[in-house]
């Protein structure tokens, strides 16, 4: 049930997250969510329905960053990927987590370079490998995402009943709060 709302999460425009939920905010191109009992989320989307978001899951005191994208993977496989933003270019690994509909969702893996960009810079393109020597190229705006993102997290961390500060788990893009 947890995944199945992440994987909404993600597909759902902003708009749509404005007026089904009750907790929900918006910080320019960015909407939060923390009505679930059981995962927040903030999230934005590009033209093409393609989404970029944190999400914690409050039993696990865990959060990730994940991204949905209309590429063929294997669910549990990992590939690499290239961002680049106004804040600078790096690489990252995505892991395939499970298909919705025509989007794949994966999971990115380091959580403190993605997230020092998504907090920091005005945009982001995520560049991934393809077949055929091709590349599939999503660009999503980061304005308002620190807000966005510190709200959820503020919410999250007050649903855990938690005040210390938040622990890196691992490489594989969780953040233990």
């Amino acid at each position: 049930m947890i995944r199945l709302v992440m994987f909404c999460a993600l597909l759902i425009s902003p708009m749509l997250v404005r007026t089904a939920c009750a907790e929900t905010g918006i910080s320019r191109d960015w909407v939060w969510n923390t009505d679930k009992k059981d995962i927040y989320f903030a999230i934005t989307t590009d033209s093409e329905a393609h989404a970029l978001g944190q999400y914690c899951y409050i039993a696990d005191g865990v959060c990730f960053y994940a991204v949905s994208i209309d590429i063929d993977c294997d669910p549990g496989s990992t590939y690499p990927a290239m961002v680049n933003s106004d804040k600078g270019a790096d690489h990252i690994v995505l892991k395939c987590i499970h298909e919705y509909k025509s989007q794949n969702i994966l999971a990115i893996y380091e959580f403190d370079k993605i997230d020092e960009l998504v907090r920091d810079a005005g945009h982001l393109g995520i560049v991934i490998p393809v077949e055929d020597d091709r590349f599939k190229v999503i660009r999503f705006s980061l304005i308002g995402s620190r807000n966005a993102i510190d709200q959820m997290r503020n919410a999250a961390k007050k649903a855990m009943d938690d005040d210390s500060s938040p622990k890196r788990l691992n490489s594989q893009g969780r953040e233990v709060m």
